[in-house]
């Protein structure tokens, strides 16, 4: 993530965030509900990457780097 600080968000308090990337647990449990998809990958120590709804996830899911949505 170098050079750029992350901005730690709570989702489980409903804080709310914009990014189109997100760093959370493997089996993040609102995923789903946010419409973010993983992008393709063995998870490191327990966390993944995930992409938010919007331009981003919808160039990626073009090029084939996201998991398919259930």
């Amino acid at each position: 993530m170098s050079p750029r600080n992350p901005h730690v968000v709570e989702t489980q308090k409903d804080e709310e965030f914009t990014a189109d990337l997100v760093m959370s647990c493997e089996h993040w449990e609102r995923a789903e509900e946010l419409g973010a998809r993983a992008v393709v990958g063995r998870p490191s120590y327990g966390y993944r990457i995930w992409v938010s709804p919007g331009a981003v996830q919808d160039e990626l899911a073009q090029r084939g780097p996201l998991e398919v949505a259930e």
